[in-house]
């Protein structure tokens, strides 16, 4: 995402003035991929949480 939207901004420069809603697509594509990097980070600390309360309700018991 970061490379994507870095040459979406030098294409935007390159065209000038006529690049601006060019510019502004790109500032969107970073915003993206910023808030998929946080979901990510998110996700991998409710994984871990998950891995380490998991034991806790396992029990090498079986109830009939």
């Amino acid at each position: 995402m970061h490379l994507l939207s870095s040459n979406g901004r030098c294409a935007a420069a390159r065209a000038g003035h006529d690049g601006a809603p060019f510019g502004v697509l790109t500032q969107a594509i970073a915003h993206l991929g910023e808030e998929i990097a946080r979901r990510v980070s998110e996700a991998k600390v409710i994984a871990n949480i998950s891995v380490k309360f998991g034991g806790c309700f396992t029990s090498s018991r079986v109830y009939r």
